[in-house]
This record gives C-alpha cells, structure tokens and sequence, in this order.
C-alpha cells in the first residue's frame, strides 16, 4: 500500500527534509509523528531534498507500508497527523496512491518561488530576503531566459559529485506589491542550485551568465535559504 502526502512546512527551524543525527529535520519529525500511528514497518520518501531553512507550500511525500498497518484508516490519517505535529508542519491532504508511485522518482518536474523585498522587513525576514535590487523587471527577465532548455549546471551548484544535466521549462521574474519573486521549473535540481541561479542574476550581467553557463569561471554568490520555497511537484 502506497499513500501520498503533500505537506507545507516553514523551514527556518528545520535542517532540511532528509534525517540527520543529532538535527531536526521535516522526515524526522514526520517519521517520529508516523510511528505513533503505524504498527510495522513503513518508508517515508520525499519528493525533494531541500536545503536546511527552505520552505514549502506543496511538499510531495509518498508513505510505503510493507507489513505495516495504520491505526487509523487513510481518510483519518491527516487529523490524526497534524494533532501531534509541530506549528511549523502541516499535513494538507492525503490520499492512496498506485502501487508504482514514489514521490521523487515518479516526479516530472518541481516549482521553486524565490521572493527578494526592497528593504530589511521584519515581518517578511522569515521568507524573504533584502537585496537592494536596482535592476528592471525586463533586464531580469533578459538574463533568466538564459536558464531555459537543457544545461549542464554542475559547475554553478554547490557540489560537483552528480551528472549535472537539467531541463529549465520556466524562468521569469515578476513583481507582486513591493516584491520581486523568481519563479523557476525543471526537471531536476542540483545541490543549492535554484539560490546559486538567483546569485549569478544578482551579480552578473546576462552575457557574464551566458558565459559561466558555457563553463567560465565565476565567484559564487549563494543567496540566504530563507528566501525560497518549493510551490509545486508536478506528476
């Protein structure tokens, strides 16, 4: 029996989604809260691995029960869930799902949001972060455009053990009130990759871009985690 989760959690206080010892993780978190409620054994797949502070509004779990049995049946999982998990993570729905579902192998693409404000916000600190951005929304736009298509995107990540092809479908800034929020879809990511993408606009002009993407050297410019969020995993 497979079940699926989506999950959104506010990622400042956790070390990122996979279990590590000794830290506070969303899996381990999760895992702990499953194991109060399923009797036997059972493996909690995400669909991403995302960096310590990162948020998430459609995080994609798949939840495998081997010879494990819910206490509760799949209709009564969420409640059960969300009245012993933390303020900071949410179970927004569940549901069965085929047998050959996994929540990162079955994934064809995923949606991060990236949101930079004007000033040093206090109230947005959380989820946003201050960069005085003095660039247009058209100039951006000229320099995420580069991302599209396939690309080899190791070099500009924040580790170089994994083959670094990617296919970017979507990459555009816009501005919502008195923010700018860079929106950006692919098939894959690499490690740190998205806040590396952010940097390279931030720092670079778009023919510096279209030449460290060709593999030119560069100094790297990782924004803060706290000002990206994963939206959407798209199946």
């Amino acid at each position: 029996m497979v079940i699926r989760m989506i999950l959104e959690f506010d990622g400042t206080d956790f070390h990122g989604w996979q279990i590590q010892p000794e830290r506070r993780t969303v899996q381990g978190v999760l895992m702990d809260a499953l194991k109060r409620i399923i009797e036997g054994e059972f493996r909690l797949v995400g669909s991403s691995r995302t960096d310590a502070g990162v948020h998430a509004m459609n995080f994609v779990a798949s939840l495998h029960l081997k010879n494990a049995t819910p206490k509760v049946p799949t209709n009564r999982l969420k409640e059960a869930l969300n009245s012993i998990l933390p303020e900071d993570l949410y179970i927004k729905r569940v549901e069965d799902a085929p047998e050959d579902f996994h929540a990162r192998y079955s994934a064809r693409s995923k949606v991060y949001l990236y949101r930079i404000v004007p000033y040093p916000s206090p109230i947005r600190r959380r989820y946003t972060y201050f960069y005085p951005l003095r660039e247009s929304i058209e100039a951006l736009n000229e320099k995420a455009s580069l991302f599209l298509g396939e690309h080899d995107f190791t070099h500009i990540s924040a580790r170089s053990d994994r083959a670094g092809l990617c296919r970017i479908f979507q990459s555009r800034w816009y501005a919502e009130n008195d923010e700018f929020h860079y929106i950006v879809e692919g098939d894959r990511f690499l490690y740190k990759m998205v806040r590396s993408m952010v940097g390279l606009m931030l720092r670079y002009s778009a023919r510096d871009i279209g030449e460290i993407l060709r593999g030119g050297k560069f100094n790297p410019f990782m924004v803060p985690a706290r000002g990206l969020t994963l939206v959407e995993v798209k199946y």
